[in-house]
């Protein structure tokens, strides 16, 4: 089988368009160059996604050519996938399978689904179901995976770039360094994380925000003259994450979080809501904590465990773990080859 995807932005980087890449290139022959359709235009797709990858418009052309039974367009995009459900209603010869990375509350009878639909965590699961209607025999969750980096990244923290501040308080505490990547946006809420927190946190207490986004000005404006707020703007995540202790992310919702997935495979421990896609990977006391609300955020924080402690081991230790079992990249190819066996 031939796999076409389908994804329409791939002008920034993100955690759909990474895994787009990831799967567009394993699922097909390694031998040939493989097809992603979309709706930017070539010249401006990201140029680090570029390499060994053919980009064509996402058009009626495009579809009726690569269109056969030996085909399958995997579509990660529910208005692409829309898109494609209307035009096989007319044509009934195309083979769709739709990934759903994200949760949603709109537009839900202007959004169509196959009978093959992959959810990429139990919470889109769930808002597939609950909000969509989308039958649960319908939907099959495959978690993402990433490549293993820890060797790589475990070489990052003696380089003399350092981003983080490995010195002492005032008080001569030990210095707790928070990562807090992903898109700066309302939905992703650094600007309320550091509204909610400024002033409350204790003096070792060190959050880092990594990525760009609508928001960026509103966070640096928020962050001000604060010394525990720091914004290094787009940054490869997988370069810098062995020099912190924790990986942090705090969304009002949230398909699958990769940060977490990569926090996880290189021992750190994470500090997340209870939102329900997050559960999948955070386990409250065992990879790290769980919090409702900024309030029991901020106390939590400040009675994190130090690296050197035995309990920040533990947690260091189950959160590798979990990744070895649930979230490697292998694992996630695998599940998807065997999931598109049934159409050959």
């Amino acid at each position: 089988m031939k796999i076409i995807s389908v994804y329409p932005n791939f002008a920034n980087r993100g955690g759909a368009q990474d895994v787009v890449i990831q799967l567009a290139k394993a699922l097909n022959d390694s031998n040939e160059s493989p097809i992603i359709m979309t709706n930017t235009p070539i010249e401006q797709v990201f140029s680090e996604y570029r390499d060994g990858i053919t980009f064509i418009p996402f058009s009626l052309k495009n579809i009726f050519l690569f269109s056969g039974d030996k085909v399958i367009f995997m579509s990660h995009s529910r208005k692409t996938t829309s898109q494609l459900v209307i035009l096989n209603k007319l044509i009934r010869k195309l083979k769709i399978i739709h990934v759903a990375h994200s949760t949603f509350n709109s537009l839900k009878y202007l959004s169509f689904f196959p009978k093959n639909v992959i959810a990429v965590s139990n919470g889109v699961k769930d808002n597939l179901i609950d909000y969509f209607n989308v039958p649960e025999k319908n939907i099959t969750v495959i978690y993402n995976g990433i490549k293993d980096l820890r060797q790589i990244n475990s070489k990052i923290s003696t380089n003399n770039n350092s981003v983080t501040d490995d010195s002492s308080t005032g008080g001569g505490g030990e210095i707790i360094n928070i990562l807090f990547a992903g898109r700066i946006s309302a939905v992703k809420q650094q600007v309320a994380f550091v509204k909610y927190t400024k002033n409350y946190l204790n003096d070792n207490i060190r959050v880092y925000f990594v990525g760009v986004g609508h928001d960026s000005e509103v966070l640096k404006k928020e962050i001000g003259q604060s010394r525990q707020y720091i914004y290094l703007g787009y940054r490869k995540v997988s370069d810098i994450i062995a020099e912190f202790d924790y990986v942090c992310l705090f969304s009002k919702n949230e398909g699958f979080g990769l940060t977490l997935i990569e926090g996880c495979a290189n021992g750190k421990p994470l500090i997340t809501n209870d939102i329900r896609s997050v559960l999948d990977i955070n386990e409250d006391g065992k990879t790290g904590y769980v919090f409702h609300d900024f309030n029991g955020l901020i106390n939590g924080i400040n009675n994190l465990p130090l690296r050197n402690t035995e309990q920040y081991k533990i947690l260091s230790e189950n959160a590798r773990n979990k990744y070895e079992k649930y979230f490697t990249e292998d694992h996630m190819i695998q599940n998807y080859l065997n999931y598109i066996s049934h159409f050959q």
